[in-house]
């Protein structure tokens, strides 16, 4: 309605027509993504529909809030396992209980940096590596036990370079282990080489009664998170075992390789170990019916049995890649990734069974 017209009709009907000219204009007309308020289109997401605030808040003061006040976590019996990136829900986990309860592990990093959480297991019975009688205690802690996990020691470094001979731990926050064998360590410096590795052993002050044993990963420039990660360590008596095995002076003192082949982390058997794509006479795979257990290292068998596991040994310099042949389905391939055997290091990794980067269906 055009407002120089109105005051014509003013000008003759004077002051009884203007009553209807409220009523004959009518409601403000607002677009698509607006709405009236006050006479003015407004943008909607001013509007007081909690539909416009996700899951678990509401709108207040054009803000939108949590409906719950933060969580806080009593800090003597539980820790903090987020927020969920979607929900932003804080979880309480306790930290009484049971050892087999895993600590917390929230994918807090910085960016760049990188997080490992896990717990120790033997390398030859899969056994969890616990204290005698723990208490969920850090070790070193008063009242923690001073046996098992707590006579031993976890060190990060670049894979490559400890492959190489350049053993220089990354920078990390300090390691956190308990009497259960869980452990976490939090902002762990990238590794260069994109492939990390953490070194588990005998504390320095402990008796020697483990070899060096470590576990190599990929990481990304942007900071990886492992949470559940399998801390295997070999001990001293099963070096001496599988070495006798296969009538070997030390396979841990030259060097070797363990690799699992799993698909869905389920052991996979007739798989043989390639390096380079290629066969090599220095792979001995396990002749033990439980797929739990490594207790038979066997000299005749050419694939892996139950227990999807293998080592090779005399792989000698450089970092051939190692994948698998055997036990394929669906289109899938092993995985392949560099590998390599220092002396006096028992290096211990999977090869997933993929689908290009995801596990295969």
């Amino acid at each position: 309605m055009h407002f120089r017209k109105l005051a014509s009709i003013a000008s003759l009907l004077a002051a009884a027509s203007l009553a209807p000219l409220g009523a004959g204009c009518g409601q403000v007309k607002c677009g698509d993504g607006t709405h009236e308020a006050d006479g003015e289109c407004v943008p909607a997401n001013q509007d007081t529909d909690n539909a416009l605030c996700g899951p678990g808040t509401h709108l207040e003061n054009n803000e939108c809030i949590p409906d719950m006040p933060p969580t806080v976590c009593d800090p003597d019996s539980t820790e903090e396992d987020g927020p969920d990136p979607e929900t932003g829900v804080i979880t309480c986990i306790g930290t009484g209980g049971s050892c087999d309860q895993a600590l917390p592990c929230p994918a807090d990093q910085n960016t760049g940096r990188s997080k490992v959480c896990g717990r120790l297991f033997d390398l030859q019975t899969s056994a969890q590596i616990r204290g005698t009688d723990p208490m969920r205690l850090q070790c070193g802690e008063a009242g923690a036990s001073t046996d098992g996990p707590c006579l031993m020691e976890i060190h990060i470094y670049d894979a490559l370079q400890f492959a190489q001979g350049i053993i220089v731990e990354l920078n990390h926050d300090p390691v956190e282990l308990d009497d259960c064998g869980r452990f976490r360590i939090n902002n762990i410096e990238h590794a260069n080489s994109g492939f990390m590795g953490i070194g588990i052993d005998d504390a320095a002050a402990a008796p020697d009664v483990r070899r060096n044993t470590g576990i190599a990963v990929p990481v990304t420039a942007t900071g990886s998170v492992f949470n559940g990660m399998r801390g295997y360590s070999e001990t001293v008596a099963t070096d001496e075992l599988w070495s006798g095995q296969i009538s070997h002076g030390s396979i841990t003192d030259d060097g070797a390789f363990f690799v699992t082949f799993t698909d869905n982390n389920a052991p996979v058997s007739g798989v043989e170990i390639l390096l380079s794509q290629s066969p090599t006479a220095n792979d001995f795979y396990f002749d033990d019916t439980s797929p739990a257990t490594r207790d038979l290292l066997g000299t005749t068998r050419t694939t892996t049995g139950v227990n999807g596991s293998g080592l090779v040994t005399n792989i000698g310099p450089g970092t051939p890649q190692l994948t698998g042949n055997g036990g394929e389905h669906d289109g899938c391939m092993w995985e392949e990734n560099i590998t390599a055997a220092p002396a006096n290091v028992m290096f211990v990794t999977q090869r997933r069974l993929l689908n290009g980067a995801q596990d295969c269906p």
